[in-house]
């Protein structure tokens, strides 16, 4: 066995796997690696739903924009939420035993 040939091989082939390890740590962890590529993609998954849901919301807000313009239901409605009461009715309130109010009846 020729033993100077035999590390010449061992040293090739260590500074190839050197070499190929190098390049497997750099394309896992680098700055532009497969870990942050993998994290911007979940990043843009998460930003597009909450995207889409942002989208539907609105969506809803213009009907009922919509609905508030027109629908005379709709306008007294909203009206009743925020406490108006038309000419001439008069509001009750029910208060439980700890004081809090409960319902309010027209």
């Amino acid at each position: 066995m020729d033993y100077g040939k035999l590390a010449k091989r061992f040293a090739v082939y260590s500074v190839i796997g050197l070499i190929a390890a190098g390049l497997v740590y750099i394309y896992v962890f680098s700055s532009a690696g497969f870990l942050k590529r993998k994290d911007a993609k979940n990043r843009i998954r998460i930003l597009e739903s909450e995207l889409f849901k942002v989208k539907e919301e609105n969506r809803e807000l213009k009907s009922e924009i919509q609905n508030l313009g027109s629908d005379l239901k709709t306008i007294e409605k909203a009206a009743r939420d925020l406490g108006m009461v038309k000419p001439g009715e008069k509001i009750i309130k029910f208060v439980d035993e700890a004081g809090q109010d409960t319902k309010q009846a027209d």
